[in-house]
């Protein structure tokens, strides 16, 4: 089987996964906007029959009319240029729409204020020099979208006039006058979606997005399929699947177990044995050594008895039982 990543032209990262093996093709879009560029210098430039086509479609209905991004952006632009002595908050989730804040940081000749944590995430990603953690240095400020509400705007306001705006394709009630919802969207168009599928011309359609039945607006792009055959599993794939199995079966409960613990998502970068030097007793292990334990069960047993004695076993045991 190969995998083949895909920029999804989403947020930062954010791909498609082109699967190719014993099975057949499937394309699985995951969230994405679509562009003309992803069928130049790609494998979808190859016209590779395409079985199955798992399809984002959150904006796939007709009556939804999404601009392009561009178009968009200008019409933010409009509203803030409609209120030159106004502060502009902007509602974000915790990723994506950075290079919306990057053109308006250009247009407006001033510094986008974000939180330290946004602007370490910015600055990871080697994003433009435009943003700040410092408050008050620039017109236009990021907040989490949920922080824009009527209490907020009133607050805001007795401080300074303000403006916010939601850059966002979904359905919000507005819930104070000066609250600006544009559909910027990072989902593809429903004009879009038609006409990657009819470019792609997949075999299926499979909506990532449940309870939407999407299908139905592309069956005139659908190529037409031979009659399903059963799927012959290779040997070698069958005796690794099984050779799994068994090794599963050998593996101790703790290991199969479901845990309590609240796992957080990423990589931590980090030795086990850096990790236990940073901690000042049994009391102190931290979420990110406990991650890292978890996720690496093959070394979990060494991890665990490096640190008993290292520490005088003091309330330990009990964190890992």
């Amino acid at each position: 089987m190969t995998v083949t990543l895909i920029d999804s032209n989403h947020c930062p990262g954010s791909v498609m996964f082109l699967f190719d093996g014993y099975f057949g093709t499937i394309l699985y879009t995951a969230d994405f906007r679509y562009t003309p560029t992803m069928f130049c210098n790609s494998p979808l430039s190859t016209e590779k029959r395409i079985d199955i086509l798992y399809l984002d479609n959150t904006n796939c209905d007709p009556e939804c009319v999404v601009p392009s991004r561009e178009e968009a952006t200008e019409q933010i632009k409009e509203i803030i240029n409609t209120h030159p002595e106004h502060d502009v908050v902007i509602g974000l989730y915790n990723l994506g729409k950075e290079s919306l804040l990057i053109e308006l940081a250009l247009a407006f000749k001033t510094w986008i204020v974000v939180s330290p944590r946004r602007l370490q995430m910015f600055q990871l990603l080697r994003l433009s020099n435009v943003f700040t953690s410092e408050i008050g240095a620039g017109r236009i400020r990021v907040v989490d979208q949920n922080e824009i509400n009527r209490f907020n705007m009133v607050r805001w306001n007795q401080t300074c006039p303000t403006i916010a705006i939601i850059p966002t394709s979904r359905r919000i009630k507005l819930a104070h006058r000066d609250i600006h919802v544009i559909p910027y969207s990072d989902h593809s168009s429903f004009q879009e979606l038609q006409e990657f599928v009819a470019r792609l011309k997949p075999c299926s359609i499979m909506p990532i997005v449940k309870g939407t039945a999407c299908h139905v607006y592309f069956s005139q792009c659908l190529s037409r399929s031979d009659e399903l055959k059963p799927i012959q599993v290779p040997e070698t794939v069958e005796r690794c699947m099984k050779k799994n199995s068994k090794h599963n079966e050998a593996l101790p409960d703790r290991f199969l177990k479901s845990r309590p613990l609240d796992i957080p998502r990423g990589v931590v970068f980090e030795s086990p044995e850096e990790g236990l030097h940073d901690c000042d007793g049994a009391d102190d292990l931290c979420t990110e050594e406990l991650s890292w334990c978890y996720a690496s069960l093959k070394s979990f047993d060494a991890v665990v008895e490096q640190y008993f004695k290292r520490r005088n076993k003091r309330n330990v045991r009990n964190m890992f039982d």
